[in-house]
C-alpha cells in the first residue's frame, strides 16, 4: 500500500468516525424526525478526500449511525443517499472550481443536499406512501439547510487557515 492510500485510508476512516458521531450525538430531535451534523462531515470529506475513500466514509458513518439509533429499516437506503450525496458533492464541486470558494461550495453542498431530501422522499414513499413521506420533508430541509451553512463554514475556515491544503497535498 503507498503511502497515498494509506492517508487516504486513515481519512476516509476518521471521516466514517466524525460522520458517525456526528449523527448520533450532534442533533437535535423534532416532532417531524431530528436533524444533525453528519452530513456537514459527509460533504467535506467529499471535498477533502473526494472519491470511493470518501464515498465508502459517508456511506459506513451514516448506515451504522442508522443501524446504532434504531434505524436500521433505513440503513440500506442510508447507505445509497448519503454514498451518492457525496458522490454528487465532490463531482459539483469539480464542475464549480472556478466559482469564488464558499459559492462553489455552497451550490455543490446544496445540489447534494437536494437529492438527499429526494431520496429520502422517494425511500419513504416507497415504505409509507407517498402522501406519508410528505412529512418527512421538512425535517429534511431543515438537515440539508444546517449541512449546507456548517460545511461551507468548516471548509472556508480549513481554506483560510491553510489546514485545507496541507490536508489535501498529503492525499494527491
Amino acid at each position: 500500500m503507498t503511502n497515498k492510500k494509506l492517508m487516504k485510508l486513515i481519512y476516509a476512516s476518521l471521516f466514517a468516525a466524525l460522520v458517525y458521531v456526528g449523527t448520533m450525538f450532534i442533533s437535535v430531535t423534532l416532532p417531524f424526525g431530528y436533524f444533525n451534523f453528519g452530513d456537514m462531515f459527509i460533504l467535506v470529506s467529499a471535498w477533502l478526500i473526494g472519491g470511493p475513500y470518501a464515498i465508502a466514509a459517508a456511506a459506513i458513518g451514516s448506515a451504522l449511525a442508522d443501524i446504532t439509533l434504531g434505524f436500521a429499516a433505513y440503513a440500506p437506503a442510508t447507505l445509497v443517499i448519503k454514498a451518492l450525496v457525496c458522490v454528487i458533492a465532490w463531482k459539483a464541486c469539480k464542475l464549480l472550481a472556478k466559482k469564488p470558494a464558499p459559492l462553489g461550495y455552497a451550490v455543490a453542498a446544496a445540489i447534494a443536499e437536494a437529492f438527499m431530501v429526494l431520496g429520502y422522499y422517494i425511500f419513504e414513499g416507497f415504505m409509507y406512501g407517498f402522501v406519508a413521506a410528505l412529512a418527512s420533508v421538512p425535517g429534511n430541509l431543515l438537515q440539508a439547510t444546517a449541512a449546507v451553512v456548517s460545511s461551507v463554514l468548516v471548509i472556508t475556515l480549513l481554506k483560510s487557515s491553510g489546514l485545507f491544503e496541507r490536508a489535501s497535498s498529503r492525499l494527491k
